[in-house]
């Protein structure tokens, strides 16, 4: 994300907003969220009318799906609500656009998935059952999903280490492994770095909002919820 962009983000995050209400279920309302309107890209003039899709499974942590969750783009009417079998499809996204989705479900942590609207995307989700309160803290948390495709099939990357720094005291948390979790941050924009061996080329990010820089991505924290950042590197068997 050029620095304009991410200048405009923190404006944004400043003053949150209401998120889109799920048309369909009344209690079901994503909490504030980050506006994003104002970090629209900077860069390459792009056709205005090109849309693109986002579409992906949510399940729970047991593989279970979770029939009353929906998907939303903040700030906005674009929703899909998951299907039965865990998908979802959330078309009409503008291209050349950074976005938060926002997924949320009675009982379970909303999550907050920052993405970049260049192209169509895939991205797999996993819910986990508010036991404690979380979608109504004033605190956010960001979990790391790593993996690692060899050939047709993807396992968890044990390999993987991130690290997050505050983007005003650049106080940096650790995250290593093929899923964790940092809790207790304080909402605003943040920028992970990613520490793996595996060329960046060979790598992609499907969310976080990305940089010049191929291992480095702006993550917004977001109260009450989980951000999601996932990462896929394909190795190359001799």
């Amino acid at each position: 994300m050029p620095r304009t962009n991410q200048l405009l983000a923190l404006v944004a995050l400043a003053s949150l907003t209401t998120a889109c209400t799920s048309p369909y279920e009344a209690d079901v309302t994503p909490a504030p969220g980050v506006n994003m309107e104002a970090a629209e890209e900077a860069g390459p003039s792009i056709e205005p009318s090109r849309l693109i899709n986002i579409v992906g499974e949510l399940t729970g942590p047991q593989g279970e799906q979770i029939e009353t969750a929906w998907v939303c783009l903040n700030a906005s009417d674009i929703c899909a609500r998951v299907q039965a079998d865990g998908g979802f499809d959330l078309r009409g996204i503008e291209h050349g656009t950074s976005e938060l989705l926002q997924v949320t479900a009675p009982g379970y942590v909303p999550l907050a998935v920052p993405v970049g609207g260049m192209r169509n995307q895939i991205i797999d989700l996993e819910m986990v059952p508010d036991k404690t309160g979380m979608a109504d803290s004033a605190q956010g948390a960001v979990r790391f999903v790593n993996r690692t495709m060899y050939g047709t099939e993807t396992w968890p990357d044990e390999d993987a280490k991130w690290s997050l720094r505050d983007r005003e005291s650049f106080r940096a948390e650790i995250a290593s492994g093929s899923d964790p979790t940092i809790e207790g941050l304080a909402p605003g924009l943040y920028v992970a770095e990613v520490n793996y061996q595996a060329p960046a080329s060979l790598c992609d990010t499907s969310s976080g909002w990305r940089t010049e820089s191929p291992t480095l991505v702006v993550v917004p924290v977001v109260p009450g919820h989980i951000t999601v950042i996932e990462r896929t590197c394909l190795v190359i068997m001799n």
